[in-house]
């Protein structure tokens, strides 16, 4: 059992609980077996119907840095920011009940942030290569271990009533609010698929993204209209969340009908041409389906591109055969190689 503690716990562990009684138990015994000692876990019971309220009670009869909060269920973000008010520690980190982390996770993450006086710690080797550290459009809950000083200073929450994407949301405010990053691959975080996870479920509810994308744009506008001056120095962070969000992972990632397609289509052009020019959208390091669709006047021109740059990409792959010069023979045909592998996935999607 942990010594009671006079001070405030370097870190609070927030994990928001609902009917996960299968995975709590290793999730929660991952966290007491951390080589760092100095926290306080956080369990929030939003209102589970199986055993997850027992196994979570259970717990902190064990050690007294767990507290337990129940709720009536309000959905993911509700039970995250009911953990954040309770928090005390110095630096906040999210876990989610079906996962679990190993035991130098926290011990890393304290010494990155540490060492480079971090209001952000980017969580993991996958989180810290998936994108250029200064375009990082948004990130996974878990993907973040920041100061708590920066959420009560903007007084940030997460969006309750949206999900999927109030992590990725949340993760952009703080993106845009802090140039103060660290990126710490070392620390190891077990996550989780399994077919009853957010990810798997969302991935099939394509009227429920249609109807949730605009409440996302409406969330981006009123964060940003609310601090004067900040989309100026932004707008490629936001050009940027819209080309992974909405474009990336919902459009070109998700089995929306044609239909449903050309109305998200339509959705994105005009939230992005109510606030910047096509200037503004294509210097923003963006990745090429992006470019194409900026391009093009609408669903079906998009695809018209997509089906031009899949034969121009075939082609070059060709007649790269034929180039005298080795160098330039292997770089057009790992290109073009690249490019198809990319409208390959697409495809699974969008037919062009």
């Amino acid at each position: 059992m942990a010594p009671l503690r006079q001070t405030h716990p370097r870190v609070s562990i927030i994990v928001p609980v609902y009917n996960q009684e299968r995975y709590l138990e290793e999730c929660v015994r991952s966290i007491c077996r951390q080589t760092f000692t100095d926290w306080e876990l956080i369990l929030v019971n939003d209102g589970s119907s199986d055993s997850s309220g027992e196994i979570a009670g259970r717990f902190t009869d064990i050690d007294s840095r767990i507290k337990y909060l129940e709720q009536e269920n309000g959905g993911v973000s509700s039970a995250r920011n009911a953990g954040m008010r309770q928090a005390t520690g110095e630096y906040l980190c999210f876990i989610d009940a079906d996962d679990s982390i190993a035991p130098d996770f926290l011990e890393c993450l304290v010494a990155t942030s540490c060492e480079n006086q971090s209001s952000l710690t980017v969580v993991g080797s996958w989180c810290c290569h998936q994108f250029p550290p200064d375009k990082i459009p948004a990130l996974p809950t878990w993907g973040m271990f920041l100061r708590r000083e920066v959420v009560e200073e903007h007084r940030l929450e997460f969006p309750e009533g949206i999900q999927p994407c109030e992590d990725g949301l949340f993760s952009h405010f703080v993106l845009a609010l802090t140039d103060k990053i660290a990126f710490c691959p070392e620390a190891v975080y077990h996550y989780r698929q399994h077919q009853q996870g957010n990810h798997h479920q969302i991935r099939r509810q394509t009227a429920k993204i249609l109807d949730m994308v605009p409440r996302w744009l409406s969330l981006l506008e009123k964060f940003y209209g609310g601090r004067k001056n900040l989309l100026e120095g932004k707008s490629g962070h936001l050009i940027r969340f819209i080309e992974h969000e909405p474009f990336e992972f919902r459009l070109l990632g998700m089995p929306f009908s044609p239909e449903e397609g050309a109305r998200l289509d339509t959705i994105i052009r005009c939230f992005l041409s109510s606030h910047f020019s096509l200037e503004e959208c294509l210097a923003s390091g963006l990745h090429f389906p992006f470019r194409l669709f900026l391009k093009s006047s609408g669903f079906s021109d998009f695809k018209k591109r997509l089906r031009y740059a899949e034969q121009r990409a075939e082609f070059i792959r060709k007649i790269s055969l034929l180039c005298p010069v080795p160098s330039w023979r292997r770089k057009a045909r790992i290109q073009a190689k690249k490019i198809l592998e990319t409208l390959g996935h697409i495809r699974r999607n969008i037919s062009f």
